[in-house]
């Protein structure tokens, strides 16, 4: 039952997005000169009321909806559908609207009594893998050094002892190396990349040992950027640059 309420959720917001596109496409609608961008697609509030659509399905499943997990598939459900087909909200920002609009007690609330709201944020940035991977490319210059799919969440630092000569990933410890021991103007937690969306990240730099530049701006310590992918960053003669691929 749970599942079929998952794909419930699915259809409608395919189903706004191609009642979109097709206004989009209607003569009538382009000869009223107006523009609507990605983000307003299937924006309509029967299906952007996160709270009324689980309570609907809340009456329809009963008791089910008060055990945690069924609850948790619906929230990743409803987050996936509008990620690919609507309004693709952050993680950060869907979790926001989910605790203010969802009254399913003791089912929601924080830990110990029911959801660890952090774990759950791990595993929609991990569910959005299946709609967008997410990889880094090091180059310097022209020169391809390395390129690797990664984690929803990693650093990027200096190498550790022990660890190979850089760039290199370290999928066990969720790490990006890219310049070598010695290289003391570079930390070893110099930054940390968390995905937020299907083509968003948050960037939070740790250190002020090294000058990072994004664009033309300056990554400044202890600051978290938001920021859409693809995105290039400048390090001594590196570039190291995020890309998301669908």
């Amino acid at each position: 039952c749970v599942e079929l309420c998952a794909a419930d959720l699915e259809w409608r917001w395919r189903a706004s997005r191609s009642a979109s596109l097709s206004q989009l496409r209607s003569p009538s609608f382009r000869t009223r000169g107006s523009h609507i961008s990605a983000t307003q697609y299937g924006d309509n509030s029967e299906v952007i009321d996160i709270g009324s659509r689980l309570n609907e399905y809340k009456k329809l499943l009963g008791d089910i909806m008060d055990e945690g997990p069924h609850c948790l598939r619906l929230l990743e459900a409803d987050f996936l559908a509008r990620s690919r087909w609507g309004d693709a909200p952050n993680i950060d920002k869907f979790l926001r609207e989910v605790r203010r609009s969802v009254q399913f007690e003791p089912v929601l609330r924080p830990e110990p009594t029911g959801v660890d709201w952090i774990i759950f944020a791990h595993e929609l940035a991990a569910q959005l893998d299946h709609l967008a991977q997410i990889r880094v490319v090091v180059l310097r210059g022209d020169e391809l050094l390395m390129a690797a799919r990664v984690s929803p969440q990693f650093e990027i630092g200096r190498q550790d002892r022990n660890e190979p000569v850089p760039p290199a990933w370290l999928a066990q410890s969720n790490r990006l190396i890219v310049t070598p021991l010695d290289n003391r103007n570079f930390s070893r937690r110099q930054f940390n990349i968390r995905r937020l969306g299907i083509h968003e990240i948050a960037l939070s730099s740790q250190s002020s040992n090294a000058v990072l530049k994004l664009d033309e701006t300056r990554l400044e310590p202890n600051h978290v950027f938001h920021l859409h992918t693809p995105i290039s960053i400048s390090v001594d003669a590196l570039t190291i640059e995020v890309q998301t691929l669908s």
